[in-house]
């Protein structure tokens, strides 16, 4: 997930969805460099990528909200 102040985007093997404030999505093929956008020539992909997109956003959005951001990963917090 790459993160800017007016999209947000999530990367597969192949594609990178782009989703900016207005909620519109776009859809790239970056591994074979392509600018072209592509979410009409493969809807499906666009509406896996812009789901997978929006509930990471809305946990993220969730961790937020009830102060969960720090999480303790030295060892003195694995109670050995």
């Amino acid at each position: 997930m790459l993160n800017a102040d007016s999209k947000v985007a999530a990367v597969s093997g192949r594609f990178l969805y782009v989703l900016d404030k207005q909620q519109k999505g776009s859809l790239y093929d970056y591994k074979n460099g392509l600018k072209k956008e592509l979410a009409a020539e493969y809807p499906d992909t666009a509406k896996y990528m812009d789901q997978y997109l929006r509930s990471f956003l809305q946990t993220y959005q969730y961790v937020l909200a009830v102060h969960k951001t720090y999480v303790d990963y030295s060892l003195d917090s694995l109670n050995y």
